[in-house]
């Protein structure tokens, strides 16, 4: 029964190769081709900034888009002086700040369509937790460094059960890690020759000034977490810094680990990005180099995708960029694909939706299952 969850989409994968013949697991698939969608920034000021805030919004910009490391966010302006600003109430819902200037952080596709994750001070200390921490740049170099996924330990205020949940993690992995290697040496792909299967954690506290932004951008990636916040949470992340959704409390059990890392292990027998859960963190990374010595996905594999990500101009970063609503809605509709034809040249074989939606179903029991204890 150990290696149940694991045959199981050991199968799937057997069954996918009829529908195409891409075998890469879904970690190193998403590491490839699946690009980090961008954040929206927003720094709201009334009336122009000061020579210091000028000063610290050039910080900002230029602190988005460094030599090694690229943060998927776009930086804009809000003057609340112009006319065409609106009302920052309908911006911002219950969020909206005492005073000016704020910036504002929405997730990807969500600016003007729902409240932000959160909305701070613009200052220098901000500006600092917006773009780096130690927790998000160690999972970038994990990940570079061959981890198929960094399961991120989020801390309950119980040391002992911290200790506990921890151990059983680290238990559970080793003991997949070990099975993985057996069933690759049994079931040699010539697609995936070389690549290692291996999990690693890390342990972040709530209460880490550094991990502020990474704890808000965790913690709202889902609506009902913070009904949870004393209990442990565990995230696995894999890709170019995407977080699958948590494991919480006796949820963080060995069937539930195991479901996903079948998932993160199995072939991507869905290749659409947007159809796969998770949700994108802000990573400061340079993913494009990080791969370019070795690729495991053949292009002759891929169908043609669209509407998936925001490539930014080249000056997007660089250069001041004013947001009114016209520009937000018309931001919008290039988020949520204006183009109503933009899906239609992705084509799926049946079988391949069919075990698509095998493991939506697999996953999703998981989500259910990892908070029943809990009710």
């Amino acid at each position: 029964m150990r290696r149940y969850y694991l045959v199981f989409f050991v199968l799937l994968g057997m069954l996918t190769s009829l529908a195409h013949a891409c075998s890469v697991p879904v970690f190193r698939y998403a590491l490839e081709r699946w690009p980090a969608d961008y954040y929206g920034a927003m720094v709201i000021h009334k009336g122009p900034l000061s020579e210091a805030e000028n000063s610290l919004l050039e910080e900002f910009k230029e602190g988005v888009e460094q030599d090694d490391a690229f943060l998927n966010v776009e930086v804009f302006t809000k003057d609340l002086a112009d006319p065409e600003a609106g009302e920052l109430d309908k911006l911002l819902g219950d969020l909206v700040p005492e005073k000016l200037p704020a910036v504002a952080l929405w997730y990807p596709w969500r600016m003007q369509r729902e409240p932000p994750v959160l909305v701070w001070d613009f200052s220098a200390e901000t500006v600092t937790q917006l773009l780096k921490s130690p927790a998000r740049e160690e999972i970038v170099k994990r990940i570079i460094d061959g981890d198929s996924a960094v399961w991120l330990f989020v801390e309950s205020e119980n040391a002992e059960t911290n200790k506990i949940t921890l151990a059983r993690i680290n238990e559970e992995l080793k003991a997949v890690e070990i099975e993985l290697k057996e069933m690759q040496e049994e079931n040699i792909d010539p697609e995936t020759e070389g690549l290692v299967y291996k999990f690693s954690v890390m342990s972040i506290s709530r209460s880490d000034p550094e991990e502020k932004a990474l704890i808000e951008m965790l913690m709202k990636s889902e609506e009902d977490l913070h009904e949870h916040k004393a209990l442990p949470m565990v995230f696995p992340m894999y890709g170019q810094g995407r977080a699958l959704f948590a494991l919480i409390g006796e949820g963080i059990n060995s069937e539930n680990i195991r479901d996903v890392v079948g998932f993160l292990t199995g072939p991507c027998s869905c290749q659409v990005k947007s159809m796969n859960p998770g949700t994108d963190i802000m990573m400061p990374a340079n993913w494009e180099k990080a791969i370019m010595d070795k690729t495991y996905v053949s292009d002759e594999d891929l169908p043609p995708l669209s509407g998936e990500t925001i490539e930014p101009d080249e000056d997007t970063n660089t250069a001041e960029t004013t947001v009114g609503d016209a520009e937000l809605e018309e931001l919008d509709a290039t988020a949520t694909g204006g183009d109503e034809t933009a899906g239609t040249a992705v084509a799926i074989p049946l079988v391949a939706v069919m075990i698509g939606l095998l493991v939506v179903v697999a996953i999703g029991s998981v989500a259910l299952r990892r908070r029943a204890s809990e009710d």
